[in-house]
C-alpha cells in the first residue's frame, strides 16, 4: 500500500487513470448480470399476476354459474309449489336444439315446395332448404372478395337445376360476364379467354369456342342452352336518378315469356355510389347528407323487395362490407 501511494507522488497522471478505468470495468462486467437478473424477476412476477387473473376469472365466471343455476332452482322450486313444471336454461337450450336439429331433418314440405334449391349443399343447409320464395337474400364481402364470382357460379347453378335466373351486375360489362361464366363452365383459363374480345365481334362468341376447343363441344353445348332458355345475364345500365337505380327498365326489357324464378342484383354498392356522386354533383360537389347516402342504399333494396313480392321470386343481392352503410 506504501509503495502504491509513493508510486502516485511520483505519477500523479496514473492515479486518474485508477479512478476511472478500473472502476469502469468492474461496472461493465456487473450491469448485464444485474440487468438479466431484474429481467428475470419482472418476468416471473408477471407470468404470476397472468396466473392469478386467470384463477380468479375462473373463480368469479364459476360463481356466477353457481348464482344462476340456484336462481333457476328457486324459480323452478316456487313453480312446483304453484303446480307449474318450468324446465332450466340448459334444458332448454338442449331442446330448442332438438327441434331445429328436427327441423333441419324434416323441412316444412310447403317452404321444399316453393324454395329454389342451390347446387351447394352447405348452403341449403343454412337456408333451411334453398332460397325461399319471395325473399331477399343479401351477400356481404369485402371489395374484392369475389361475390360476382360467386354470384355468377350461383346462377349457373340454379339454371341448371332448371329455374330461370336474371343476373344484373353493375360492375362488369356484357362481354366480361360472358367470357367469366365460359371460363368458370368449361373450366378455362379466363386470360386466354380474354384476348377473344375482338373475336366475338366477328361471329358468334360459343362457335368461336366450339372451333378454339373442340374438346368442350358438349359443355358448350349445355351453356348455349341455358343462355337460351334459362339464364339471363346482363350488364346493369345504372339510372342514377330513379329510385330502383334501373333496374325495373332491365326486368322490362327482358325477353317475353321469361319469367325468372331468381333475380340477381351483384354490385349495389356500386350502383349506389354511382347515385351519390350524382346527387353531389347536383349539389355542386358539395357533402352529401348522410340521410341522402341512405336513400340511395335503402330505396333500391325497397324496391328489390317490393319486386319479390310481386313477382313471387327469390332475389339475391351482393353488397359491400365496408360501404359504412348498416
Amino acid at each position: 500500500m506504501d509503495c502504491l501511494a509513493k508510486q502516485l507522488r511520483r505519477e500523479p497522471w496514473h492515479y486518474s487513470a485508477l479512478r476511472t478505468v478500473v472502476p469502469l470495468d468492474e461496472w461493465c462486467g456487473f450491469v448485464p448480470a444485474e440487468q438479466r437478473a431484474l429481467e428475470t424477476k419482472a418476468r416471473d412476477c408477471h407470468t404470476k399476476a397472468l396466473t392469478r387473473d386467470l384463477i380468479l376469472k375462473d373463480f368469479y365466471k364459476q360463481e356466477d354459474v353457481r348464482e344462476r343455476d340456484f336462481e333457476e332452482w328457486k324459480e323452478r322450486q316456487e313453480a312446483r309449489k304453484n303446480g307449474y313444471f318450468v324446465l332450466s336454461k340448459r334444458e332448454e337450450a338442449k331442446l330448442d336444439e332438438e327441434i331445429r336439429n328436427q327441423r333441419a331433418a324434416c323441412p316444412d314440405p310447403d317452404f321444399i315446395k316453393r324454395c329454389i334449391p342451390t347446387p351447394l349443399r352447405g348452403l341449403n343447409h343454412a337456408l333451411g332448404g334453398g332460397l325461399d320464395r319471395p325473399s331477399v337474400t343479401l351477400i356481404s364481402a369485402i371489395t374484392r372478395g369475389a361475390k360476382t364470382l360467386f354470384s355468377l357460379q350461383l346462377a349457373h347453378g340454379i339454371a341448371r337445376l332448371g329455374s330461370n335466373v336474371l343476373f344484373l351486375s353493375a360492375d362488369f360489362g356484357a362481354d366480361w360476364i360472358f367470357l367469366r361464366l365460359c371460363a368458370n363452365v368449361l373450366r378455362l383459363d379466363f386470360s386466354a379467354l380474354g384476348k377473344m374480345e375482338d373475336e366475338t365481334q366477328e361471329g358468334r362468341p360459343l362457335t368461336i369456342l366450339a372451333r378454339r376447343f373442340p374438346e368442350k363441344l358438349e359443355q358448350i353445348k349445355e351453356l348455349e342452352h341455358l343462355l337460351e332458355n334459362r339464364l339471363v345475364a346482363r350488364n346493369w345500365q345504372l339510372a342514377a336518378t330513379a329510385p330502383d337505380l334501373g333496374i325495373s327498365a332491365h326486368l322490362n326489357s327482358v325477353v317475353p315469356g321469361f319469367k325468372p324464378d331468381l333475380v340477381i342484383v351483384d354490385g349495389l354498392s356500386t350502383a349506389a355510389d354511382a347515385a351519390i356522386e350524382e346527387r353531389r354533383r347536383q349539389r355542386n360537389n358539395s357533402a352529401v347528407p348522410y340521410r341522402d347516402v341512405r336513400k340511395c342504399y335503402e330505396d333500391p333494396l325497397a324496391f328489390v323487395c317490393e319486386l319479390s313480392q310481386a313477382a313471387n321470386c327469390a332475389v339475391l343481392v351482393t353488397l359491400q362490407a365496408n360501404c359504412g352503410f348498416r
